[in-house]
């Protein structure tokens, strides 16, 4: 399913906040099976890292790009956690992100349900097991699109295929194990 939901939308979702959020949009989203997300980040040549990684070469560090990665996944498991389906979670968001843009058929009440539901939920922490091969840099000024999607469910531990591209060149290929987590404010 389509999805058009902004920074804004994205912090309701996952604990992460500016200069640490990675993701600025999620683009879509599928219940499966099995279960997958696509969203993209901008990286803006005035970020302070591309001060010094690199001088006179703008190289985003391959860490950020995992970060990405991985709220990607956690946004996916916040996604299907929801409970809803596909048809409905797609309306629910896409009004959420007509309120967040000052749309004049954003409708409030309909905001007011869904923020409900996402207060409390589940987290996702990293476990320890990531295997990703960078095939690609990615410089300042790239758009880089990110696809998740959940290849394997052990207990509590999550088993995630992961790619990210910038236009049609792949840049990040592998896979990443996370495990959910109880965070401070957060249910497991």
């Amino acid at each position: 399913m389509t999805l058009n939901l902004g920074p804004e939308g994205v912090q309701l979702l996952i604990p992460q906040r500016r200069p640490f959020l990675m993701v600025d949009r999620i683009t879509g989203f599928a219940s499966g099976p099995p279960p997958s997300l696509t969203a993209s980040r901008y990286l803006s040549a005035n970020e302070a890292i591309f001060d010094g990684h690199f001088p006179q070469l703008a190289v985003s560090p391959g860490a950020w790009t995992l970060e990405g990665l991985a709220q990607c996944c956690a946004l996916l498991v916040r996604l299907e956690g929801l409970g809803l389906d596909e048809g409905t979670l797609r309306d629910e968001l896409n009004n959420l992100e007509r309120g967040f843009t000052l749309q004049p058929d954003f409708e409030a009440e309909r905001s007011r349900t869904l923020r409900s539901r996402l207060v409390g939920g589940g987290g996702l922490g990293l476990a320890g097991a990531v295997d990703l091969k960078f095939v690609a840099p990615v410089f300042a000024g790239n758009r880089l699109d990110y696809r998740v999607s959940l290849a394997r469910r052990m207990g509590a531990r999550l088993r995630f295929q992961v790619a990210a591209s910038v236009g049609e060149q792949e840049v990040v290929r592998g896979s990443i194990t996370a495990a959910r987590v109880a965070a401070p404010g957060l249910s497991p």
